[in-house]
């Protein structure tokens, strides 16, 4: 009797301990077919077990048929634990189950051959999201400092340990991975000038009294390629009660920028003078705060005074004619806030005196370095007495109107009487229409001429570079000047120079016969060779007189030896001496003929 209470007292306890644990447990009979898990059928389920799993009412269900795209895997593991009794714990997602994520630890319970097992499971999903979440909040920050090319510090300075990534190491000019400290890396590689600075804004950060926070400007030397580098860091320390522990940060070039400053102040500068020598109202708007520094010329030109010759951006618009206005912000405002950068335009804009200008603006946006619009700086050019002039132009213009139509009379006189061979012809060469010149220039007859192809009639030669302007006149170009060869009815060739662009859908063209200006070329062509032969030919013969002369000053020593030995070798002497003596003579009188001859080639070729 008191082992049936105590064999109750102990389910209760289990019971008790199975309803109240918030983790899912469940005790499970794994289904086999020909050896293989294929399901399992829920032979309890605790309270907990619903929270978890989503699923309700499970006893005696099978998980296929809640769940009939369960994934095979959650079979097998629960299979091997059934037929090996080897307990497992593992982590894997139902996707089956709304894509929970399950921490599960599975165990073989009761007899082996009943293929039951008890699982004790916890729904890990939301820490499976926070733990995604976390690794995709590091590799963002990773990408964010890659795409900024930050580099990233961490001091500790209790131990003197100094971490730096590679992108650091780079700004310092030093190999990626090559240890660094403080001393050697940090403060060796700063600009001598900065060194101390940067130094204090370090003790500054990391004194508990302080900001704590590291935001200095310093320069560094590259410590293997020497380059000078402008280096912007950002950092804060942490502390345990007022002992620094760590000093973390980020470091980013900013040399580009700081030369784009220093241009940009020599820019000003070469402004400011440039302004005061020019008759143009040059004007500088910030656009940050609507203000707009007018150059002396705004008083000179339109006679505005202004208090320190400042203004704001809506007195400027406010100046344009009413007739403009809108046009010219919409305009301003697209480049601003656009991605150009240049700006021109032209209005009306209000005089002192009441009078409208005619002026040409023109400007040009200053960004940052985020490609945001700071400044606009600009000149504006008073040319009322141009656009006067256009009007009147204008004017004259519309009143020769009736007068153009007069003079097609004189055109079509034109065409009849004029010396250049005219013609209108289709884009393919067909010639539809030529003037009388024709004949007169080549010999054909109109009939002989219209319906026929243009290049028929060119030379072989100038096909290919003829068909290439035909092409670009079919696309719409002009062209100015282009010669060709064509035939005349004699079989000989003529030089025209055509002039020629598209009209009505044909080509339209007028050509003057240039075969004697092309004659002159080629004659001056000649002539120029010739010139440049009779330049080698002086320069030959100034080189052979020099020769010449040189060498007839050694004969004359030669000759003069020789006469000599015959005046003061005394007689008798072998006969073998004055044959000697003979034929040496001989030899140098030819020597010195051959020099008289060459003395005048040189002669010669001067003459030439």
């Amino acid at each position: 009797m008191r082992g049936e209470i105590a064999v109750k007292a102990s389910e209760a306890r289990y019971r008790s301990l199975f309803e109240s644990i918030d983790a899912g447990f469940c005790v499970i009979e794994v289904l086999f077919a020909d050896g293989a898990p294929y399901d399992y059928r829920f032979l309890e389920v605790n309270r907990a077990f619903a929270r978890n799993t989503g699923l309700d009412d499970m006893i005696g269900r099978t998980m296929r048929d809640v769940a009939p795209d369960m994934e095979q895997r959650w079979f097998d593991l629960y299979g091997h634990v059934a037929t090996t009794g080897e307990p497992l714990r593992f982590e894997d997602p139902a996707s089956a189950l709304q894509d929970r994520w399950f921490e599960v630890y599975a165990y073989r319970v009761d007899a082996p051959e009943l293929n039951h097992v008890a699982v004790l499971f916890n729904d890990i999903s939301e820490r499976r999201r926070n733990e995604v979440a976390l690794s995709e909040s590091r590799e963002e920050l990773e990408l964010a400092t890659r795409v900024a090319r930050l580099g990233r510090f961490d001091y500790r300075p209790a131990d003197g340990m100094l971490r730096w990534d590679d992108r650091c190491r780079a700004l310092f000019g030093i190999p990626a991975g090559a240890p660094v400290e403080y001393e050697s890396a940090f403060l060796a590689n700063l600009h001598p000038d900065d060194r101390a600075a940067a130094d204090a804004e370090v003790a500054a950060a990391l004194d508990p009294r302080g900001t704590r926070m590291f935001d200095p400007e310093y320069r560094t030397i590259g410590q293997n390629d020497g380059v000078e580098r402008h280096i912007v860091a950002h950092g804060i320390a942490f502390f345990d009660g007022d002992i620094p522990i760590r000093l973390v940060g980020t470091v980013v070039d900013m040399s580009d920028d700081r030369r784009a400053q220093a241009a940009l102040r020599e820019t000003s500068e070469r402004l400011r003078l440039a302004s005061r020598a020019t008759n143009d109202a040059i004007w500088d708007w910030d656009l940050r705060s609507n203000s707009v520094l007018w150059n002396e010329a705004l008083t000179r030109a339109y006679g505005h005074v202004l208090p320190d010759a400042k203004s704001t951006g809506d007195w400027w618009l406010d100046q344009v004619h009413p007739e403009d206005r809108a046009r010219i912000h919409a305009s301003i405002d697209a480049v601003i806030y656009g991605q150009d950068s240049d700006w021109t335009d032209e209005y009306r804009f209000a005089c002192a005196d009441g009078r409208y200008a005619d002026v040409l603006d023109r400007g040009y946006v200053i960004r940052d370095e985020d490609g945001a619009p700071t400044r606009m700086i600009g000149a504006i050019l008073d040319q009322s007495t141009r656009k006067a002039a256009e009007r009147q132009l204008r004017a004259i213009n519309e009143g020769l109107a009736e007068a153009v139509e007069v003079s097609t009379a004189d055109r079509d006189r034109l065409w009849e009487l004029s010396s250049d061979i005219m013609l209108r012809a289709e884009f393919d060469g067909t010639i539809v229409a030529a003037n009388p010149a024709w004949t007169d220039m080549l010999g054909w007859s109109m009939d002989e001429i219209v319906g026929r192809q243009l290049f028929s009639l060119l030379h072989p030669d100038d096909v290919a570079h003829t068909g290439l302007a035909a092409a670009g006149i079919a696309r719409g170009e002009a062209v100015a000047r282009i010669d060709n060869r064509y035939a005349h009815k004699d079989g000989s060739y003529r030089w025209i120079s055509w002039a020629a662009r598209p009209g009505d859908g044909l080509i339209n063209a007028v050509g003057r016969d240039v075969t004697a200006d092309k004659e002159r070329e080629a004659q001056l062509a000649r002539a120029e060779d010739a010139l440049r032969q009779a330049q080698k030919m002086e320069a030959v013969g100034q080189l052979t007189g020099g020769i010449a002369h040189d060498f007839n000053n050694m004969l004359t020593g030669i000759l003069g030896g020789l006469d000599m030995v015959r005046r003061n070798v005394l007689e008798p002497r072998p006969d073998k001496v004055d044959r000697y003596l003979e034929a040496a003579t001989v030899s140098a009188q030819r020597a010195a003929g051959l020099t008289q001859r060459l003395l005048a080639f040189r002669g010669a070729s001067r003459s030439t």
